[in-house]
């Protein structure tokens, strides 16, 4: 009896939970700490519910019994509940015994582990978490060994946990780079035992190079003893590659030398970069102004805002105006920025200063303007074609001489056009001087719109951009149609004095009359480069009065050369026409008398040859004595015959008006002429009437207009005047 009451007085006092229960759950008995561990406090208020209460799992409790009825059980966890209604988790024992009269009894020992298993389904979670985690991370000592690490951190490696597990981090990421990244922050970690936190470039087996943030953190046990620290790692190599981009884009437009602008839906400034305060001259005070204030066109620019957000972008060009007023031109690309959802946000532009461009293109027009105005005002035709023989120029002159204006040939193939007699010869012209060469003093033929012949001596070249790319040929020509049929009265076998000033005249006719099929001798002083630039090499034979023989070309010194020259050229070439030029050289070299004892010889060669002499003499070398023996051996050209002429003083001052404005390359009409002298058109027509008889000017008639210019033989009566 007394073994009794001391084995219950040692049950009521366990700090474990025991209680006596029937297989159906009715509890029998239980200690102070089993009711109390259900927050009762008595037994007798314990016990008057059947265990199922306080174990409401059934399918537990089967578990329970099915393991009980092989003998025992030992630790098994049950989720219990608390007589205020929380889970109470109790670790229970138990075995089954029978009575005296054979009844079956379970004992039970159980004991509270409700904080235990919070702690295990926490440690549980955190398992969890850290296994499915994609972050890297490992548990360290502060040897550097691998004590732990999750599925992420081992599968850069190549790894599984098992075969990192007791490796220091030298053998896994290698000395350099341990010692020079990975020991000095981690280093710092366990020193000052607290969190350090870095991003580097890591360079992995696996999965090669990843840009990581890494952060260390002190781990401490229970002891409060450091133990080692943890590895966090977070591959951001896409967010570094984002913001490598994001920077390498705002680099851009902060250098930008385009000035760029972010404008809120509202029309106001949110960002500019530093181009665009250049541009307007504007400061930092520009942030958050309105768009439309730094543009002249405040509607415009509104209107423009109004079609960005409507049609996403617009491109156009404004007039801006910079703090100081001034206005400039700029081109203007504005764009409609959304988000990820498609929803505006703002507006992005860029802005081009292009004043100096329209500066530049308004110059280019006005200096097209006055070259048309040259070209319109020049006295010669200026005729230009493309490579494929379409009339790109066709200035006024050629209006006025052929009666087509320049709508009507513009833009169409030579082919095409009846105002050219030859076309096929105008493209061999294109084609030769395209190829290199030059035209000097040629001659084409245009028909005039009423069917008139006219006669044009035209010079050619190529015209090239600046990248000296051919882009056509240009032609230049005088109408020779008047000289030339004044030409056509010179006849063969007859010698002709040319006394003007300058020997233009006297060249001008010598090529006119090679270029129409004669064969030409050039006898003359003049140095070799004028002679190359002035006279064709075509049907003309050179010829220096000079002593020293010059390359290229013959010589003659003496009186009895030139005469041999002519005649030997004049025997052996058919219709041969000779300049003799700068009769001066021979005259002060020889006698007068030689010199013209010479002339009568060539003039009597040129008779029995049935050649042309045109003789070139400036009259101040000579007296009047010696001017009448030449006059009495040679002719005046028909055109210069001005003998029994006499014109009044206001038919003089008209004609001399004449010749100043024609040597200007300028054209003269007879409205010209009624305005420089104050007369009525009746009158200038009957003056110009009177001067045009005497064979002093010509008129160039051409539908209602008319241009008037002077002849041969005016500009010889001026001279002698």
């Amino acid at each position: 009896m007394r073994e009794k009451v001391k084995t219950d007085g040692l049950i009521q006092s366990l700090p474990i939970g025991i209680s006596i229960t029937t297989p159906k759950g009715k509890i029998l008995d239980v200690n102070p700490t089993g009711f109390k561990m259900f927050g009762f406090k008595t037994k007798e208020e314990f016990m008057e519910n059947p265990g199922q209460v306080y174990w409401p799992e059934q399918e537990e409790r089967d578990k329970f019994f099915t393991l009980l009825k092989k003998g025992s059980v030992i630790n098994f966890k049950v989720k219990g509940k608390h007589k205020d209604g929380s889970e109470l988790w109790v670790s229970v024992n138990s075995t089954s015994k029978k009575n005296e009269i054979g009844e079956v009894h379970f004992i039970n020992s159980f004991q509270e582990i409700t904080k235990q298993k919070i702690i295990e389904e926490e440690l549980h979670r955190y398992e969890s978490i850290v296994s499915s985690s994609n972050d890297m991370i490992a548990l360290l000592d502060k040897n550097y060994t691998y004590l732990a690490s999750n599925n992420a951190y081992v599968k850069e490696f190549g790894l599984n946990e098992a075969e990192i597990i007791g490796k220091t981090v030298t053998k896994v990421f290698g000395k350099d780079f341990f010692e020079t990244v990975i020991k000095p922050r981690a280093g710092k970690c366990l020193k000052e035992k607290k969190e350090v936190n870095y991003a580097d470039w890591f360079i992995f087996p696996k999965s090669g190079k990843k840009y990581l943030n890494v952060t260390y953190s002190p781990y401490i046990g229970n002891d409060e003893i450091l133990k080692g620290f943890v590895v966090i790692a977070r591959d951001i190599s896409d967010q570094r590659k984002a913001e490598d981009d994001l920077k390498l884009k705002n680099n851009a437009i902060e250098s930008s030398l385009n000035a760029i602008a972010i404008i809120n839906l509202d029309g106001k400034l949110t960002y500019v970069n530093p181009s665009f305060q250049k541009m307007w001259k504007y400061g930092n005070e520009i942030h958050g102004e309105p768009i439309i204030k730094f543009w002249k066109e405040k509607g415009k620019t509104v209107d423009m805002i109004d079609l960005v957000i409507k049609n996403g972008s617009w491109k156009g060009e404004l007039v801006a105006e910079k703090k100081d007023g001034k206005l400039f031109n700029v081109e203007l690309s504005a764009n409609l920025v959304r988000d990820n959802d498609d929803k505006p946000i703002c507006m992005m532009a860029s802005f081009v200063d292009i004043t100096d461009q329209r500066n530049a293109e308004l110059e280019v027009v006005r200096t097209n303007e006055n070259l048309q105005n040259v070209i319109d005002s020049a006295s010669e035709i200026i005729i230009s074609f493309d490579n494929k023989f379409n009339v790109k120029t066709w200035n006024k002159t050629a209006e006025i001489i052929t009666g087509y204006k320049k709508r009507e040939i513009v833009k169409k193939s030579i082919s095409k056009l009846n105002v050219f007699i030859k076309p096929n010869e105008i493209e061999n012209y294109i084609k030769h001087i395209s190829q290199g060469h030059k035209i000097e003093h040629d001659e084409i033929g245009l028909r005039s719109k009423n069917g008139a012949k006219k006669i044009l001596k035209i010079s050619g070249s190529t015209i090239k951009n600046i990248k000296d790319e051919d882009l056509g040929v240009l032609f230049i020509g005088k109408d020779i149609t008047f000289e030339r049929e004044s030409h056509g009265k010179l006849l063969r076998g007859n010698s002709y004095l040319i006394s003007n000033k300058n020997n233009d005249v006297a060249k001008n006719l010598f090529i006119d009359l090679t270029n129409s099929w004669h064969n030409g001798l050039y006898i003359t002083r003049s140095s070799p480069e004028l002679i190359q630039t002035n006279i064709p090499q075509t049907h003309i034979k050179t010829i220096l009065l000079n002593q020293d023989k010059l390359k290229d070309f013959d010589n003659i010194s003496d009186i009895n050369g030139v005469i041999d020259a002519i005649k030997d050229f004049s025997i052996n070439n058919e219709n041969s026409v000779i300049l003799l030029d700068r009769v001066d050289y021979l005259l002060t070299r020889f006698s007068f008398e030689e010199f013209i004892e010479a002339l009568y010889q060539i003039n009597n060669i040129v008779s029995t040859t049935n050649s042309i002499l045109l003789t070139y003499l400036n009259p101040a070398f000579l007296n009047n004595r010696e001017m009448a023996f030449i006059n009495a051996e040679l002719q005046s050209l028909p055109s210069q015959k001005i003998e029994g002429v006499e014109i009044k003083d206001e038919l003089f001052n008209i004609l001399k008006f004449i010749d100043d404005e024609n040597q200007n390359n300028l054209l003269v009409s007879f409205k010209k002429i009624s305005k420089e002298f104050f007369i009525v058109k009746s009158t200038t027509a009957k003056r110009l009437k009177a001067l045009e008889d005497e064979d002093l000017i010509y008129v160039k008639k051409q539908g209602r207009s008319k241009t008037v210019h002077i002849s041969d033989k005016g500009k010889t009566l001026l001279q002698d005047k």
